[in-house]
């Protein structure tokens, strides 16, 4: 399991860039900050599920972050920052009201309204009609779609197994004893 300190020492270092090296704002730039998203859902199910035990003051500062960077990107698509996550009701209690407002209504966006939702009852109704088809889009260009989409995913896992890397290597260090030097 992992240790509080250890959740403690990815939080200095990736939200609040302890080694000075412009992390923090490197995670906010373009798709980056999804990742940025990503990390901060993860390190709120585990204080949640209190596997990081940390004070109010953090907890209020990465569910803030978190909320905004929800408010101004949109969510990511993660287990964690699905619209339907148990995380967002935990950390209603840590955000302003401005920003539960605001997080709502993206939520509520992202969530398909199973009522007016219709699925389709017969394979007539999946025909395209002439003007439902656009000419400008070719076969090219949705294939150059699929592996941007594809290579923007390889980078999130880098990124995530980076952290697991990183929280490894602490870990041992952290076990390591001291060895005496003559």
């Amino acid at each position: 399991m992992v240790k509080s300190w250890v959740w403690d020492e990815v939080k200095s270092v990736y939200i609040d860039d302890k080694h000075e090296i412009g992390l923090d704002s490197f995670l906010e730039e373009n798709h980056n900050v999804h990742v940025k998203s990503n990390m901060l859902a993860v390190m709120l199910v585990a204080a949640e599920k209190e596997f990081w035990e940390t004070d109010q003051t953090t907890l209020e500062q990465i569910s803030q972050k978190f909320a905004d960077l929800i408010i101004e990107n949109g969510l990511p698509g993660s287990g964690h920052t699905s619209p339907d996550s148990p995380i967002f009701p935990f950390i209603e209690k840590f955000i302003n009201d401005a920003q539960r407002t605001a997080m709502q209504a993206v939520l509520k966006a992202a969530t398909i309204d199973s009522q007016t939702s219709q699925t389709p009852s017969t394979i007539s109704e999946l025909n395209a009609s002439d003007s439902d088809i656009q000419p400008d889009v070719t076969q090219n260009e949705t294939t150059e779609k699929t592996e941007n989409n594809t290579g923007q995913s390889i980078d999130y896992r880098w990124l995530f197994s980076l952290l697991a890397l990183l929280m490894i290597i602490g870990i041992v260090r952290g076990a390591k004893k001291p060895t005496k030097h003559p």
